[in-house]
């Protein structure tokens, strides 16, 4: 049972890196075979299709991220709009800098998929619950905002979020090397502020017409179906 399970996190991380630096249709089970230095039929035998092995790699990290921001989440107690976002975003820092460069690939996928319709279903799978959380607690923090400008909020948190988790170097090309996307700790302060201004910028604004309750509720129970059936 332990070399079976040992076996599985290679291939998990082999395939993890491979998605992250070359893309999903760019990767094939023989490479991640390769790279594992492993029997392409072992691959088979625990994962079966690219496509579940995939599923599996976005999977593993995603239980983990998702407990640690659920607990400091529910450790909040009338939380400012900051508070919030460090729940949300502190547990993710900490990982991409202490739990080894699985994660740093992980950011590098993650921000792939999350801006891809291709894999909004298998996304939202993961990571939509927590999400939705995010939301409700930001109209709570900011009576002001509206549900669709809370919506707006957040998916520009995580939009940039895949920017600063991904490393992708922007920093350091458009500050001529004087910034470092390595530097997590600077990006992620920079992201808090950031966010927080652009939430309350949105709060003062009425670009965004209020949803009525009673369509609100519709679209959860519909969220709600579209979980089940998955």
């Amino acid at each position: 049972m332990g070399n079976a399970a040992d076996t599985k996190e290679k291939i998990l991380d082999a395939a993890e890196e491979l998605f992250a630096d070359v893309g999903y249709d760019a990767t094939y089970m023989r490479d991640v075979a390769k790279r594992g230095r492993l029997l392409l039929g072992l691959i088979t035998y625990h994962f079966g299709t690219k496509e579940k092995l995939f599923e599996e790699v976005i999977a593993r990290r995603a239980e983990e991220l998702n407990a640690k921001r659920r607990k400091a989440l529910g450790l909040l107690v009338n939380p400012t709009v900051e508070e919030i976002l460090e729940a949300y975003q502190h547990p993710y820092l900490e990982l991409m800098r202490g739990g080894g460069d699985g994660w740093h690939s992980y950011g590098r996928l993650i921000a792939q998929i999350g801006q891809s319709e291709r894999w909004a279903k298998l996304s939202a799978k993961h990571f939509s619950e927590l999400g939705h959380a995010v939301i409700e607690q930001l109209m709570k923090a900011e009576p002001r905002l509206s549900w669709s400008q809370a919506v707006h909020g957040y998916v520009h948190l995580v939009s940039v979020m895949f920017g600063v988790f991904a490393t992708s170097g922007l920093l350091d090309i458009f500050s001529d090397g004087s910034l470092h996307s390595a530097d997590l700790t600077a990006a992620y302060n920079s992201m808090i502020k950031f966010v927080a201004g652009g939430i309350r910028s949105l709060a003062d604004g009425s670009e965004f017409a209020a949803v009525p309750a009673r369509k609100r509720s519709s679209r959860r129970a519909l969220r709600l179906r579209i979980a089940r059936s998955n």
